[in-house]
């Protein structure tokens, strides 16, 4: 991956502001890495890493927690003996229900910076515009574009052409996973990632 340096340069006007940040995109953007990235920038300012939770609800030590009173647990008993502020970063948040009372609450109870990540079929529903409303701020992330693929490459010192990465680029687009792909495999993930997207799509209708 690379740093994405046009969502980190928003991100660092808002640490820190008494407002949630709402990370969303497709699914498999990027949006994982971005929020581990603001981890980094966080450690960077001098936050002490303790206080600073991040959480993904697709990693088996979070995926049993699908409520929000598991969620409230969790968080209380990993920030209960800590100084200070704390920094919560929560990834596909979705998947906890009612997620949306909890985030609330924190913002309420704790001296806390909130950032959450989650896909925009599922992230942005009713609930989270009424009872989150004027509370957060949203950051949608894109696949990569044609010069954060010349990046990619730069960086990874893979020697290609221009042409090659735009007709690459073209054929393919910035699905981030695809630049490790071979050709066939790129058109297979491609294929089960629309399916995929089409699928939860349809189910939240």
């Amino acid at each position: 991956m690379i740093k994405r340096e046009q969502y980190l340069k928003k991100i660092r006007k808002l640490i820190n502001k008494d407002i949630i940040k709402v990370i969303t995109g497709i699914r498999r953007s990027g949006k994982s890495y971005l929020l581990k990235s603001i981890k980094n920038e966080l450690i960077k300012q001098n936050i002490k890493e303790e206080n600073i939770l991040l959480i993904s609800f697709e990693s088996i030590a979070y995926n049993q927690v699908d409520t929000d009173q598991k969620l409230n647990e969790i968080v209380y008993n990993l920030t209960k003996d800590l100084e200070g502020k704390i920094y919560l970063l929560f990834d596909e948040i979705q998947n906890v229900n009612n997620w949306e009372k909890s985030i609330n609450g924190y913002r309420i109870d704790y001296d806390c910076d909130i950032y959450i990540t989650g896909s925009n079929s599922q992230l942005l529903s009713g609930e989270l515009s009424t009872l989150l409303s004027g509370r957060y701020i949203k950051i949608e992330v894109y696949p990569f574009s044609y010069k954060e693929i010349l990046q990619y490459y730069k960086e990874n010192y893979v020697s290609v052409s221009e042409k090659k990465v735009f007709d690459e680029y073209i054929t393919y687009g910035g699905m981030p996973f695809t630049l490790k792909l071979e050709e066939e495999e790129k058109i297979d993930y491609l294929n089960d990632l629309y399916i995929h997207i089409i699928k939860r799509y349809n189910s939240t209708k």
